[in-house]
């Protein structure tokens, strides 16, 4: 930024890899800043309805610059279309973790924006939980969500979700990212350690609801519900 104003990306201002390392490198104030900034940035792009201006060329040339800028601090090179740092890295990132977190709303309440974020927003999806410890090696779709914290997993696959019931994939090259996507998806399913509890012989009945220590109200009725991603969650209906 100069004087309030954003700039493009010149050969003399700026080089990607310096950048890059820059916004991987903050420390204390620097990097809460960073994700207050970010954090802004998404929650200004899930409103639909924000003033864009008469000048819409104008307009979408200061969107294309935010998006460059963004995706230098998500450590991709759009010219070699690739991450130029590894997972682990990005995982830990300030950007990342201010991004993703806000990245279902964006895609769920403004479906224009979200189309513009979505090649990046898949690159990352796909690319955030891989094992591969340098940027530069290949890793076939053969892995899970597990290197995700829990939080970045629940997002990760809230986005997903999102992404499959409101926007068009069956065109290249999303048809193939997403068809990646689900199959992580897959792979950590499958990971899960799950014995089904076995019936006695005869035995018609379907096992009960797990029995959860209960505290009761005056008034009021705990009902248990099984909600997405296997939680059993118990709610206070009152009466």
């Amino acid at each position: 930024m100069s004087g309030g104003h954003l700039r493009e990306f010149t050969d003399d201002e700026s080089n990607f890899t310096a950048m890059m390392h820059k916004a991987m490198d903050l420390n204390g104030v620097d990097r809460e800043t960073v994700h207050f900034m970010v954090t802004l940035l998404v929650k200004f792009m899930t409103e639909p309805n924000y003033v864009l201006g008469t000048d819409v060329k104008k307009t979408g040339k200061l969107q294309n610059i935010v998006l460059r800028h963004l995706n230098v601090l998500l450590g991709y090179n759009q010219n070699e279309k690739m991450f130029a740092i590894p997972p682990y890295k990005l995982r830990c990132s300030t950007v990342f973790n201010a991004f993703i977190s806000g990245l279902p709303a964006v895609f769920d309440f403004n479906l224009k924006l979200g189309q513009t974020l979505l090649p990046i927003a898949v690159l990352v999806l796909s690319y955030a939980p891989s094992p591969q410890r340098y940027a530069s090696d290949y890793q076939p779709p053969n892995y899970t969500l597990w290197y995700l914290e829990p939080h970045q997993r629940q997002v990760w696959l809230k986005s997903l979700i999102i992404i499959l019931y409101k926007y068009r994939y069956d065109q290249p090259p999303f048809s193939d990212q997403l068809t990646m996507l689900v199959q992580l998806t897959i792979n950590t399913i499958n990971a899960h350690h799950h014995v089904c509890k076995q019936l006695d012989h005869g035995d018609d009945t379907l096992p009960g609801t797990p029995n959860f220590p209960r505290s009761r109200g005056k008034s009021g009725q705990y009902r248990t519900f099984f909600v997405f991603g296997g939680v059993w969650s118990t709610v206070c209906i009152s009466a």
